[in-house]
């Protein structure tokens, strides 16, 4: 029996509305789930981090780095390069004891390459421990934000804000891709998810590229007919273009190009539609796109219904959905799920269902693996990344 100095642990998350738009710079609505990546970890070594990983069945060691110190990463996928990239995003710009060293076993629920985070939950939880086993005093967002800068600087993977922060803040969490970044905290009380894993793997780095490119040339063709837009998709105020004051432009545009703006301007105002339900204000006078129809009267329903549409537009004008994900998806519906969309970058991954009840989840799972998926799971809305010190806990070889 050893002693266990720390535990630390960050959920997955589902993106539940505005899917491929935190890399356009605008917001993007996070649901927290209760499957969690957990990280128990005990006073070791000093200088060194000594890291397992339960699922991988793989084992890492690094160096501390000392302040302006960066670590070293080995490439190739390789597991520890995350926990490394946020070892240097959290203790490289701070005063830290470099004489502390860790041994740490990592056990996660959140399955790897679905669309749920995995690697986000793995981050956020390593820096939470971080955080706490060398009493830095970071809050929420600065685990977030420093969690994020591993993946996308030290690291060089093009990723949003969305699942790190949706990670470490937890909640239903609306969050803003331009500086200051604002968050924001919906009320995700009474909704119900249904989170099928697909068991079709993805890889983000495999699919956001090549959108971001498509997205670079609409606006480049945008430009060539003469609408004055900046010359990056992802400076481009897509919020405040109108689709009918710019339908001539669009219809100059070849049909990539004009489906991914188009994808574009109705995702954002289908998002500003469920941001005002999930706050209870009335969409009578917002702009609703067209094909989005709410009629329905209660949140729940109403909720589930922008679902739809957004999983509409993430298959007919994205072109991230598969027949597998599609049959999937439709037994989900005729098992009783309001609504239904696909939950990250598409192609398969994770799809997340809407339900009134969590009894409800149980007919949903056994039609979606009957349909393909590989497993799933039903949760409330749940919390962000926590930490705190155990007495004792025995760390396996």
């Amino acid at each position: 029996m050893h002693k266990l100095n720390w535990m630390a642990s960050a959920p997955g998350r589902a993106d539940l509305f505005n899917t491929h738009q935190d890399y356009k710079g605008l917001p993007v609505i996070s649901a927290a789930l209760n499957l969690r990546t957990r990280i128990y970890a005990q006073e070791s070594d000093p200088s060194l981090i000594r890291v397992k990983s339960d699922s991988l069945a793989q084992e890492d060691e690094f160096r501390v780095p000392d302040v302006g110190e960066p670590v070293k990463l080995r490439g190739g996928n390789w597991f520890g390069d995350y926990l490394r990239a946020v070892t240097q995003a959290v203790l490289s710009p701070r005063f830290h004891s470099q004489s502390l060293g860790l041994r740490a076993e990592i056990r996660s629920e959140v399955p790897i390459s679905s669309g749920l985070a995995s690697s986000a939950a793995l981050e956020v939880a390593f820096a939470s421990l971080l955080n706490r086993a060398f009493s830095l005093g970071l809050n929420r967002r600065d685990i977030a934000e420093a969690s994020y800068k591993a993946e996308r600087e030290i690291m060089g993977i093009p990723c949003g804000r969305l699942d790190q922060y949706g990670s470490a803040l937890g909640g239903l969490t609306m969050i803003e891709n331009r500086p200051p970044y604002r968050t924001e905290v919906l009320s995700g009380q009474g909704l119900f998810f249904v989170i099928i894993d697909s068991g079709i793997k993805h890889a983000t780095s495999s699919i956001h590229p090549v959108r971001q490119a498509e997205m670079q040339r609409a606006v480049e063709q945008l430009r060539e007919t003469g609408l004055s837009i900046p010359n990056k998709y992802d400076e481009v105020m897509w919020e405040g273009l109108d689709e009918n004051s710019i339908s001539a432009h669009l219809n100059s545009l070849d049909d990539i190009s004009q489906k991914r703006v188009i994808f574009t301007l109705r995702m954002q105002r289908s998002t500003e539609v469920a941001i005002a339900v999930l706050k209870g204000k009335p969409t009578s006078e917002l702009k609703v796109p067209p094909g989005l129809k709410l009629s329905h009267e209660d949140k729940t329903a109403q909720i589930a219904e922008v679902m739809d549409y957004q999983h509409a537009l993430l298959r007919d004008y994205y072109d991230v959905s598969t027949p597998e994900v599609e049959r999937i998806r439709e037994a989900m519906k005729e098992a009783g799920c309001l609504g239904v969309k696909i939950s990250g970058s598409g192609m398969g991954g994770a799809i997340i269902g809407l339900i009134r009840r969590p009894e409800d989840g149980k007919a949903v799972i056994t039609e979606a693996l009957h349909a393909g998926a590989a497993r799933g799971w039903v949760s409330p809305v749940a919390g962000g990344e926590l930490s705190k010190g155990q007495r004792s806990w025995k760390l396996t070889a």
